[in-house]
């Protein structure tokens, strides 16, 4: 006798198939999956009777296919830029991760706002991430500059080749300050001269909102927010994607100011690592 096992599109989102596949017999077959969600990610092949053995073949591809993304925030985090990140992402695709670096999971943004984390900073050490975005907001940078497990998790970011992106006060206060931004990683940040000064090779320019060197993508602050993240889902999954999800939030592409590169060498470098994970 076959089970049918129902699959739903949240936990395929959330990874979680192999906690669901426990009691089901050997032979099991792969239904519900959304339309859309099968045209994005299979090219519309529809993925049913797929039998158990195929099962963790489908679940490294499923893996594979997503971008992984890790937000910290800290009380005193930019809720504006938190949740246009969180929001962009999400609705690019990826699978977007709030993490707390604080004792709670509920944290208060700089402007009283609140955010509830998905979880702790400390469950997400043994992850692994395609993207750390890092909002700003003085008080929380600062709070976030100081997190052991946050800079651990950047620095092994950095070795791998992914990409980080920060936002207003965090170059300065994050990467600048516990040493992620050498001497010829060109970044910008909230322009403000207590900000810019942390930055060896900073950029100070009203006509460069976003600023991407190598796996660096660096931005100024609320008002260029939308800029940053629409950057970020450029960097994750392309220009074309980038543009159509800009259309879809009433942009034209002549609106969107995408970050200019400005060292094509760091550039290529991550291109190769990105062209060999994905």
């Amino acid at each position: 006798m076959m089970e049918t096992f129902v699959t739903c599109p949240t936990l395929y989102k959330k990874g979680n198939i192999s906690q669901h596949t426990k009691n089901v017999s050997k032979t099991c077959v792969l239904l519900d999956f959304y339309k859309s969600f099968l045209s994005q990610r299979y090219s519309g092949r529809v993925l049913v009777g797929v039998p158990r053995r195929g099962i963790a073949r489908t679940k490294r591809t499923f893996v594979c296919s997503l971008r992984t993304v890790l937000l910290p925030v800290a009380n005193g985090t930019e809720e504006i830029e938190a949740v246009t990140i969180a929001d962009t992402l999400v609705r690019a695709g990826a699978q977007v991760t709030v993490a707390s670096v604080e004792d709670e999971l509920q944290i208060t943004a700089s402007r009283g706002v609140k955010i509830v984390a998905d979880k702790f900073i400390s469950d997400c050490s043994s992850e692994q991430y395609d993207l750390i975005a890092i909002p700003g907001g003085a008080k929380g940078a600062e709070k976030l500059g100081g997190c052991r497990e946050l800079i651990s998790l950047l620095r092994q970011q950095q070795r791998s080749g992914k990409l980080i992106g920060a936002i207003c006060a965090a170059p300065a206060l994050v990467l600048a300050e516990n040493g992620f931004l050498e001497d010829n990683i060109r970044a910008t940040c909230y322009p403000a001269d207590q900000f810019l000064s942390k930055l060896k090779n900073p950029v100070d320019d009203e006509d460069s909102p976003v600023v991407v060197d190598g796996q660096f993508i660096t931005s100024q602050g609320p008002g260029t927010a939308l800029h940053f993240s629409l950057t970020l889902v450029e960097r994750l999954y392309g220009r074309q994607k980038a543009e159509e999800l800009a259309a879809l939030m009433l942009l034209t592409p002549e609106d969107v100011l995408f970050g200019s590169v400005e060292n094509n060498n760091n550039l290529k470098a991550v291109d190769v690592q990105e062209e060999a994970a994905f």
